[in-house]
């Protein structure tokens, strides 16, 4: 493989140079749906530091040795790139979307777009308040946040507020952070719902399910 090959940064976003720092090869076995034995084969995983931004990523390519292989052939693992969920309001999800385009070109501005994300969960839970800090506390008071939500959101607050107007503004390194900090809140307040009536439908412990064959007995212990 080439130790250096032009390629957009995901940590960066610049179309720039990446080179390879470190490569793992590792010979591992792969099992089919009835965990019999399929085959053995070579997992290669790929450390690269970009010349723009110096911060790392890792690729893999699976089951097959590459020779002289292409970055764009491999597959990203580190960073994770999350989507936004559908299950997000109208408002919330274009507010993230406004804040993701410029999520590689400035982390003040994201950090800022972050922070009006958050307000506007705020507004679609209704909540009460005359700041930010206010509907924060009422989304605790009315247990749609618990405590450590509250601190996250929180710290998204905070963060948003020193980037307007700090001399001492957010960098790239808390983009990151910022950006795992929302999914959380969202996934807690829009998806997890869904995620648990999923498990229960499939294994028969709701009401529509009740005709399933494989319907789990309640455990009333």
């Amino acid at each position: 493989m080439q130790k250096e090959q032009l390629h957009k940064c995901p940590r960066c976003g610049n179309y720039t140079k990446l080179r390879l720092e470190h490569e793992l090869e590792i010979l591992e076995d792969l099992y089919d749906e009835d965990n019999y034995f399929a085959k053995s084969g070579y997992n290669c995983y790929y450390t690269f530091s970009c010349f723009s931004c110096s911060r790392v990523s890792i690729y893999a390519y699976f089951f097959t040795n590459p020779v002289d292989i292409k970055l764009s052939n491999l597959k990203l693992i580190y960073p994770v790139v999350k989507d936004v969920s559908h299950l997000l309001p109208k408002e919330v999800k274009q507010n993230y979307l406004e804040a993701k385009k410029v999520r590689n070109i400035s982390a003040v501005s994201f950090a800022i777009l972050i922070r009006k994300s958050l307000e506007q969960i705020c507004k679609d839970k209704n909540a009460k308040g005359s700041n930010l800090s206010a509907m924060i506390a009422d989304l605790s008071k009315r247990e749609i946040l618990p405590k450590k939500m509250v601190e996250l959101a929180t710290l998204i607050r905070h963060l948003g507020n020193v980037s307007a107007h700090d001399s001492y503004p957010v960098d790239f390194w808390d983009v990151d952070l910022l950006d795992e900090l929302f999914h959380f809140i969202t996934d807690y307040i829009y998806v997890i719902d869904e995620r648990i009536e999923m498990i229960k439908w499939k294994w028969g412990m709701n009401k529509e399910s009740n005709n399933r064959d494989f319907k789990l007995f309640e455990d009333n212990n």
